[in-house]
């Protein structure tokens, strides 16, 4: 399969700040939208540079080059999209669920949700991070059973309008 990087990955690779291993680095550098992996492994030593290329789409770093990108800016900007409405606490209590399960379901390559949830202060950064933790999530080998659980979870601590 043919990869390139997403929005998301190119700032990645633009910014000094690591979030991603050295080897897993090395290979999101070189994703360009034109070679296939068996193209990228020969020049570079990783074992499994496919499933590698899986673990930097599921954290949204790349993606099949044959798929268009959503726009990264906010996915939720619609009419119908609610406001939350949070308070400081509410944050803070989704914020710890959100970071748990990272931590248990995405592990190192969580990383980088992992700081973007951390980061989040208002309600706007908080339905873009639930959406990038549930999608990760959901691509997870031990968290794409329990997905619809953990999102139940999380919309018990979001008030109803």
């Amino acid at each position: 399969m043919i990869y390139k990087k997403t929005n998301y990955g190119q700032e990645e690779v633009a910014h000094p700040r690591r979030s991603i291993g050295l080897k897993e680095r090395q290979l999101l550098i070189m994703v360009d939208g034109k070679r296939s992996a068996d193209d990228l492994a020969k020049y570079i030593s990783l074992p499994n540079v496919e499933e590698t290329l899986a673990q930097l789409a599921k954290i949204g770093y790349v993606m099949p080059a044959h798929l268009q990108e959503v726009s990264k800016s906010n996915p939720f900007k619609t009419t119908a999209s609610p406001e939350l409405n949070l308070s400081a606490d509410q944050i803070n209590a989704i914020k710890e669920l959100l970071l748990k399960s990272t931590d248990e379901h995405l592990g190192i390559l969580g990383r980088s949700i992992r700081r973007k949830i951390e980061e989040t202060s208002n309600d706007e950064q908080m339905k873009l991070s639930i959406s990038q933790w549930h999608m990760a999530i959901r691509e997870s080998k031990t968290g794409r059973e329990i997905a619809h659980v953990l999102m139940d979870e999380v919309k018990a601590l979001i008030p109803k309008n």
